[in-house]
């Protein structure tokens, strides 16, 4: 089997509202081992003001999730894994006057540039860039199935691969963590197959097999 075939990104689903989750002030901490007070995020004026607000399960610009811990108790409970770090959150109001607590940050790990096969995928590559950020568009993306095929599992049920030539990466989800978070009703993620990926994450229409 085909490693792409258990694959896929996770996007913003652009048929429903953005909910804009700004970095409050006190937000100053690094999301390493070290992190153990909550996270602080606020939902911006324009959002609150039109009525927007917390949902089970959101996709935050960067690649990141942002989860219910009725949604963690479900699903993210048997997952202690190398490849994400799971952070405290809450969320407020832009005034602070209103309070939404017992959310969490899914913080997906980068893992090396090599779980890309580049020679079997269809990039255009800039000699001069560093490795994490060489990518000037992609045409194709294909995973390495050698490496991958090796691991157990929990060391590769989602992953940051590095994707543009500004060092962006992609959040690449399995597909058993993906069956899971398609039975929340209550998202604004969608996952994308990695077959029909390229430079342009923004779809008029989703692909065929997109969850």
């Amino acid at each position: 089997m085909n490693i792409n075939d258990e694959y896929y990104v996770m996007t913003w689903d652009n048929r429903k509202p953005f909910i804009d989750l700004d970095q409050a002030d006190d937000m100053d901490v690094e999301f390493d081992e070290d992190v153990i007070r909550p996270v602080h995020m606020e939902i911006d004026d324009d959002n609150w003001d039109a009525g927007l607000r917390p949902q089970e399960c959101m996709y935050i610009i960067g690649g990141e999730l942002l989860i219910s811990n009725a949604l963690k108790e479900k699903y993210f409970y048997k997952y202690d894994l190398e490849c994400i770090k799971l952070h405290k959150a809450y969320i407020t109001s832009p005034d602070g006057e209103e309070y939404f607590e017992g959310y969490w940050l899914v913080m997906i790990q980068q893992v090396p540039s090599n779980w890309l096969d580049v020679e079997k995928s269809d990039l255009t590559l800039d000699p001069n860039a560093d490795p994490l950020s060489k990518y000037e568009s992609i045409n194709s993306y294909q995973l390495n199935q050698k490496i991958l095929e090796k691991l157990p599992l929990e060391e590769r049920l989602c992953f940051d691969l590095p994707y543009s030539e500004y060092g962006a990466t992609l959040p690449i989800v399995h597909k058993e963590m993906v069956d899971a978070l398609a039975l929340v009703e209550d998202r604004t993620v969608v996952f994308v197959p990695i077959s029909e990926v390229t430079s342009q994450l923004m779809w008029e229409e989703f692909p065929k097999g997109t969850i």
